[in-house]
């Protein structure tokens, strides 16, 4: 929605219609100019669904549901393998 909102925003600014002005087309626009303008929010969304994501392995994980209690979340994995193979 993030990402959407922002692109529909980007249809009102000067540089899209001054590149209107002088011709160039509809998806020349979303493919040269849309890109670049559009990074931050994409990378804002990327960000936010990274934190949910984690945040639904801990909670998953704190409740036993997401993995087996022998291989834990955050590294303890990484431990046991290395006291058992060192």
């Amino acid at each position: 929605m993030l990402i959407r909102s922002t692109a529909l925003s980007l249809r009102e600014l000067d540089f899209v219609h001054a590149a209107l002005a002088l011709g160039r087309r509809d998806l020349a626009l979303a493919y040269r100019q849309h890109p670049p303008e559009l990074s931050g929010a994409v990378a804002r969304s990327g960000t936010f669904i990274f934190a949910y994501a984690v945040l639904a392995e801990a909670i998953l994980g704190f409740l036993g549901v997401w993995r087996p209690a022998v291989c834990a979340i955050l590294g303890q994995c990484d431990r046991q393998r290395k006291e058992h193979y060192p």
